[in-house]
């Protein structure tokens, strides 16, 4: 598919080039910073947390393919479905490490 690389959007200003290598330095930014994240508490939990473990290295594999899923030269309408899906992922991750904090408050994951 050939995208028009110097006409700017609309909404953002930008060129499709733009959108797309904007998008992806964003991605791999934060994705590597998640993956440190899923790291680190992976290394926090008592060995017997098997579950707690295993959704965190989920979680690092995740952040891992993300970083690595696509290039500049992809379609931008495919980049805006991944945009999509890296929010999802940085979604779960919150909602991972919320259900983390609730375990330590209640005193059911030593802290």
């Amino acid at each position: 598919m050939h995208r028009d690389e110097t006409s700017l959007h609309p909404d953002t200003g930008v060129t499709s080039v733009m959108f797309v290598e904007r998008s992806l330095n964003e991605i791999r930014f934060w994705s590597r910073i998640m993956k440190e994240h899923s790291f680190f508490l992976r290394l926090g939990f008592r060995c017997e947390d098997t579950q707690l473990i295993e959704e965190a290295n989920q979680f690092y594999r995740l952040f891992e393919q993300i970083a690595h899923s696509y290039t500049n030269e992809t379609d931008p309408e495919q980049i805006k479905r991944f945009n999509a899906e890296v929010q999802q992922a940085a979604t779960n991750i919150w909602g991972f490490k919320r259900k983390i904090l609730g375990l330590i408050l209640t005193c059911k994951l030593p802290g």
